[in-house]
């Protein structure tokens, strides 16, 4: 014997909370003909659009990387004459510096942001990295 369940506002679904960030008892709050709106999380009590739990999450986009490791590529090649800096935290960097750090490789500075705190770009992005700082 097969049980239908009609889907009505009021109802109790489960429903992934997009502020816990979990599969979660939710009830139906709004919809539309046959689907399902929005809900209100019977957990923390925030109100959403229905995410089924059984929905894929999407992956990031390949596209950025690609061009992050493209404008990467681009910088260190124009700039493969200039002598690589062994990155500190005491250095002092300009723009167009090109830095080697322990961790992400090499690197070139994109921005002086204030003069403890530049912006370099890394094979595989940007980071906030900083700088001139004084040792105690």
């Amino acid at each position: 014997m097969t049980t239908t369940i009609s889907l009505t506002t009021g109802t109790e679904v489960i429903s992934v909370c997009t502020k816990c960030k979990l599969p979660l008892a939710h009830i139906i709050v709004a919809m539309d003909e046959a689907k399902i709106k929005k809900v209100r999380c019977s957990t923390c009590g925030k109100e959403h659009r229905f995410v089924s739990p059984d929905a894929k999450k999407r992956a990031p986009s390949s596209k950025v990387k690609v061009r992050v490791e493209e404008q990467w590529k681009q910088l260190t090649d124009s700039l493969s004459s200039k002598r690589k800096i062994p990155y500190t935290l005491s250095g002092l960097y300009k723009e167009k510096d090109v830095i080697d750090h322990h961790v992400f490789g090499i690197g070139v500075v994109n921005q002086v942001v204030t003069r403890e705190t530049i912006r370099v770009l890394f094979k595989e992005g940007e980071k906030l990295l900083a700088s001139a700082r004084v040792s105690l």
